[in-house]
């Protein structure tokens, strides 16, 4: 039972004893020209917990290495490799972390392109799915190549296309012309976003609302005429 509970102790101790590296730099020491060997001069560094990685001595960094000398030596090889500097003699890991800085840089970029690829994919195989779904069957192949066409001559998004489709299904047009029509007028005004179409929407809906009102006063007042000439 005892060993039981010293092991546990053990492994405690283990957990909050620990050395923290960049995960980037786990990942890419070998394109920075590092080797094993550098990387655990890097973790005999970061053991010592050094206050400045930008200004350490071999005296800093002596309990870590077994002695000045050897942590001398150990900087010197670092800087040679290009991830360390020596000035005023005190040696800095600022080259490093530069370096780290464009790779992680670089990582988050292709990150995101791959996620807008990824999302743009996602889009038009859902876009596919919309029409099929509520046309209630597969497309055609020519039906799929006029999709591609508003899309890729035509410049619509897949949210543009969608919103077609929205106000043909409302309109019970399951038709491609239909919907070719309503993509059409889009284009010829100019109408490219959803912000746009709702901007049309109440434009349209303001000029109907006048046109109502004209219709109607002038019926009254043939109505009143009318009483007039009772």
């Amino acid at each position: 039972m005892a060993g039981k509970k010293m092991q546990q102790l053990f492994w405690q101790e283990c957990l909050n004893d620990v050395v923290l590296l960049p995960n980037v730099l786990l990942r890419h020491y070998p394109v920075l020209g590092l080797e094993d060997a550098d990387l655990v001069i890097l973790l005999r560094i970061f053991s010592a917990r050094p206050a400045d990685l930008s200004s350490l001595t071999a005296q800093d960094l002596a309990a870590a290495f077994g002695g000045e000398e050897q942590a001398e030596l150990a900087l010197a090889a670092l800087a040679g490799k290009g991830v360390a500097e020596k000035k005023s003699g005190r040696f800095s890991l600022t080259p490093l972390y530069d370096r780290l800085l464009d790779i992680w840089a670089l990582e988050k970029a292709q990150l995101s392109s791959a996620k807008k690829a990824f999302a743009q994919t996602a889009a038009e195989k859902d876009v596919f799915s919309c029409f099929s779904t509520e046309f209630g069957r597969l497309l055609t192949p020519m039906e799929r190549e006029q999709i591609d066409k508003w899309m890729d001559e035509d410049g619509f998004s897949q949210e543009m296309l969608a919103e077609a489709l929205r106000r043909a299904v409302l309109a019970g047009k399951y038709s491609f012309a239909y919907i070719d029509k309503i993509l059409l007028r889009w284009k010829r005004d100019r109408i490219c976003t959803l912000a746009q179409v709702e901007a049309d929407d109440k434009k349209r809906q303001a000029t109907a609302g006048k046109r109502a009102s004209s219709a109607g006063a002038r019926r009254k007042s043939e109505r009143d005429d009318d009483y007039a000439c009772v």
